[in-house]
């Protein structure tokens, strides 16, 4: 089966899970704690990790994509950089462009969007540094 997701970031992506061991990316919950996935751009499983131990990204939104013909690796990471952006300061309680956090995004593949798949797992990360704890409504 193809991957179902491409992991997508500026700088680098960090992933972080509330319960350790690995999880399917298709099942990650807002609010789960990650390390980082590795230098794959196609990401099935992540490992997940409490979010109290140091992690590299936390979910912060999950958000479906609307219906329609593939947009393109572009117009796929443009509209998953913009429904991140749209829900991080409801998260994390301040707007990016006042934090220190970053964000980054796992996509469906073009094969997954093939098949039906629109969910954009939304994640933050601090770049250069490592999370403790979760960054919700934090204001960092």
């Amino acid at each position: 089966m193809p991957p179902r997701l491409v992991l997508i970031a500026l700088v680098g992506v960090v992933l972080s899970a509330c319960g350790p061991g690995e999880g399917a990316v298709s099942a990650l919950p807002v609010g789960q704690c990650l390390q980082e996935p590795g230098s794959s751009s196609d990401v099935e499983e992540v490992e997940v990790v409490p979010c109290d131990d140091p992690h590299d990204f936390e979910v912060f939104a999950l958000v479906a994509l609307p219906d329609g013909p593939y947009p393109g690796d572009s117009g796929r990471s443009q509209a998953a950089r913009s429904v991140c952006r749209d829900r991080f300061a409801a998260y994390v309680g301040v707007e990016p462009s006042n934090s220190v956090l970053a964000t980054g995004f796992l996509v469906p593949s073009e094969e997954g969007w093939e098949r039906g798949d629109r969910e954009v797992v939304c994640l933050l990360y601090e770049p250069g540094e490592r999370l403790q704890g979760s960054m919700r409504a934090t204001g960092r």
